[in-house]
């Protein structure tokens, strides 16, 4: 049941997936370390559509739970915006507590103007962008392994869906030149006869807080070099 290969592991997966709900709510209170943000996410995780028959994903976290997911097959990558907008209002979180990461690459690029619009505070995420763990080649990779570690340590709730559960335990991973850890991109992924991974890499969207929040240290901290600011302060400055 487990590919040594994986990022994710089949048999700790099965134990964090459709939850009684008791479990769900006890993993939707659960907050996050100070190093993390604090407080409990609000945070959504939407990843957009390329081509053909990949998906548009739409997900809702609370805590470390999902609470609504969405997908959405030819369909106009505003339509998963205006979805992931209006589950906001019937969750009735306030847009100043509620945090959009989108997939800014390839159709994404054309719709980042939107949370501007709505007045939406997202974090645009790039996959080959930069790690803020070095051991990582990038971000994706940093983000699928984040995610493996809340499921091994059973620290999250997530939907029962036999084609999710196939893109997070079926995506491998490789050691480059530099010694890094490198995700298989969506094609290498494809080529293997699989299809595109959408709701994984918008469940792992769902789940980068961690990851904004080491990068927001290491910013601040090269800001308080230079001006005596610190993290608190920056935190400030950006509400």
């Amino acid at each position: 049941h487990a590919d040594p290969n994986c990022v994710i592991s089949s048999e700790h997966l099965e134990l964090v997936c459709g939850l009684q709900p008791a479990d769900i709510l006890r993993m939707a209170r659960l907050e996050r370390g100070e190093a993390f943000g604090g407080g409990i996410a609000k945070q959504f995780g939407l990843d957009f559509a390329r081509y053909g028959s990949d998906e548009s994903t739409v997900f809702r976290r609370a805590g470390n739970a999902i609470m609504d997911w969405e997908t959405f097959n030819h369909t106009d990558p505003s339509v998963a915006c205006d979805c992931a907008f209006e589950l906001q209002k019937k969750a009735m979180w306030r847009d100043s507590e509620t945090t959009y990461v989108a997939d800014a690459g390839g159709m994404g690029q054309g719709i980042m103007h939107r949370f501007a619009e709505h007045g939406k505070t997202v974090v645009e995420f790039h996959n080959n962008g930069r790690a803020a763990d070095t051991q990582y080649d990038n971000r994706i990779t940093e983000g699928f392994f984040h995610l493996s570690r809340l499921i091994r340590a059973r620290r999250c709730a997530l939907p029962l869906d036999a084609r999710l559960v196939t893109q997070l335990t079926g995506r491998q991973y490789y050691t480059n030149k530099k010694g890094r850890l490198v995700l298989e991109s969506k094609d290498e992924y494809m080529k293997r006869g699989f299809d595109s991974p959408d709701r994984a890499d918008g469940l792992v969207l769902a789940f980068t807080d961690a990851l904004q929040a080491q990068t927001q240290i290491a910013r601040a901290a090269t800001m308080k070099q230079a001006t005596g600011i610190g993290f608190r302060g920056l935190q400030g400055i950006a509400r």
